[in-house]
Protein backbone atom coordinates (compact mmCIF):
# COMPACT_ATOMS: atom_id res chain seq x y z
CA UNK A 1 0.00 0.00 0.00
CA UNK A 2 1.64 3.14 -0.64
CA UNK A 3 -0.07 6.41 0.63
CA UNK A 4 0.25 9.47 -1.29
CA UNK A 5 -0.69 13.52 -0.19
CA UNK A 6 -2.27 15.20 -3.63
CA UNK A 7 -2.75 18.88 -3.58
CA UNK A 8 -5.98 19.42 -5.37
CA UNK A 9 -5.19 22.34 -7.55
CA UNK A 10 -6.39 21.75 -10.71
CA UNK A 11 -8.32 18.28 -11.98
CA UNK A 12 -7.77 15.92 -8.67
CA UNK A 13 -4.03 17.96 -8.25
CA UNK A 14 -2.88 17.30 -12.27
CA UNK A 15 -2.65 20.77 -13.37
CA UNK A 16 -2.35 21.74 -17.10
CA UNK A 17 -1.69 25.63 -18.34
CA UNK A 18 0.65 27.56 -21.20
CA UNK A 19 3.50 26.58 -21.50
CA UNK A 20 5.87 30.56 -20.71
CA UNK A 21 5.71 32.64 -23.72
CA UNK A 22 2.56 30.86 -25.45
CA UNK A 23 0.24 33.44 -24.82
CA UNK A 24 -1.61 35.11 -21.87
CA UNK A 25 -5.42 34.33 -20.44
CA UNK A 26 -7.87 36.61 -21.96
CA UNK A 27 -9.13 39.91 -19.85
CA UNK A 28 -12.87 39.73 -18.85
CA UNK A 29 -15.09 41.26 -21.54
CA UNK A 30 -17.25 44.64 -21.31
CA UNK A 31 -19.87 44.29 -18.30
CA UNK A 32 -18.06 40.85 -16.96
CA UNK A 33 -16.94 41.02 -13.10
CA UNK A 34 -12.99 40.37 -12.55
CA UNK A 35 -12.22 36.58 -12.78
CA UNK A 36 -11.58 35.74 -9.01
CA UNK A 37 -8.53 33.31 -8.36
CA UNK A 38 -8.39 29.60 -8.22
CA UNK A 39 -8.89 29.07 -4.60
CA UNK A 40 -7.71 25.24 -3.91
CA UNK A 41 -9.63 22.42 -1.96
CA UNK A 42 -7.57 20.95 1.53
CA UNK A 43 -5.06 18.35 0.69
CA UNK A 44 -6.21 15.17 -0.33
CA UNK A 45 -4.70 11.51 1.36
CA UNK A 46 -5.25 8.75 -1.15
CA UNK A 47 -4.24 4.91 -0.15
CA UNK A 48 -3.36 2.91 -3.41
CA UNK A 49 -2.70 -0.18 -3.63
CA UNK A 50 0.08 -2.02 -5.12
CA UNK A 51 0.08 -1.97 -9.18
CA UNK A 52 -2.46 0.74 -9.36
CA UNK A 53 -3.19 3.00 -12.13
CA UNK A 54 -5.04 6.35 -12.32
CA UNK A 55 -5.61 8.09 -14.87
CA UNK A 56 -5.12 12.03 -14.22
CA UNK A 57 -7.46 14.35 -16.71
CA UNK A 58 -7.42 17.51 -17.18
CA UNK A 59 -8.67 20.53 -19.44
CA UNK A 60 -7.72 23.76 -21.24
CA UNK A 61 -10.12 26.03 -22.74
CA UNK A 62 -7.80 28.04 -25.17
CA UNK A 63 -10.79 30.41 -26.19
CA UNK A 64 -10.03 31.91 -22.32
CA UNK A 65 -6.77 32.62 -23.83
CA UNK A 66 -4.97 34.89 -26.46
CA UNK A 67 -2.54 32.77 -28.30
CA UNK A 68 0.74 34.31 -29.63
CA UNK A 69 3.14 31.82 -30.16
CA UNK A 70 3.50 30.16 -33.75
CA UNK A 71 2.18 26.81 -33.55
CA UNK A 72 2.42 24.25 -32.30
CA UNK A 73 0.83 24.93 -29.25
CA UNK A 74 3.02 24.33 -26.18
CA UNK A 75 1.17 23.38 -22.50
CA UNK A 76 3.09 22.39 -18.76
CA UNK A 77 1.74 20.19 -16.89
CA UNK A 78 2.10 19.20 -13.28
CA UNK A 79 1.05 16.71 -10.78
CA UNK A 80 0.88 18.67 -7.33
CA UNK A 81 1.95 15.94 -4.61
CA UNK A 82 3.47 17.02 -0.98
CA UNK A 83 6.99 16.06 -1.69
CA UNK A 84 9.46 17.20 -4.42
CA UNK A 85 10.34 16.62 -7.07
CA UNK A 86 6.24 17.42 -8.31
CA UNK A 87 6.35 15.04 -12.06
CA UNK A 88 6.12 17.76 -14.49
CA UNK A 89 6.33 17.80 -18.41
CA UNK A 90 5.63 20.08 -22.00
CA UNK A 91 2.65 18.81 -24.25
CA UNK A 92 3.02 20.18 -27.64
CA UNK A 93 -0.38 20.13 -29.35
CA UNK A 94 -0.87 20.94 -33.31
CA UNK A 95 -3.40 23.72 -33.95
Amino acid sequence: MQTVVIFPTGANGFVLDLAPGQGTRRPPGPGEPPRPPPAPPAPMVVDLPAHTRVRMVAALNPAEYVITAPPPLLLDWSFQFWNEPKPHGRVSIAR
